[in-house]
């Protein structure tokens, strides 16, 4: 069981190197203009070591889903499905804050 609540709405707080990991899991170049410009906020809903998250973008919401300890294939909002551990030596960090 998970000690922490992420219960909440997150909003992106920074964005560092996220058209090279783009670039790096193949997504395409007008895709990738529009990632850059999205400012998506995270509704999280966590029960106990299941957490459900819907992104909000401006171009719409997708919903995914994961458990602690399990591997998850995730499906991104251009519809296809993506499970990236490492790319080669491209960091992706994306760090959000908690919404008041």
């Amino acid at each position: 069981m998970a000690a922490n609540s992420y219960t909440g709405t997150w909003t992106l707080d920074s964005s560092d190197n996220f058209d090279e990991f783009m670039r790096a899991i193949g997504v395409g170049e007008e895709m990738r203009k529009i990632g850059n410009a999205a400012k998506p906020t995270f509704e999280i809903l966590q029960d106990s070591d299941r957490f459900t998250w819907t992104t909000v973008t401006e171009v719409g919401e997708h919903t995914n889903s994961f458990t602690i300890d399990k591997q998850v294939e995730e499906i991104v909002m251009d519809g296809t499905k993506k499970m990236v551990l490492t790319v080669g030596d491209v960091i992706c960090t994306r760090q959000y804050k908690r919404q008041n």
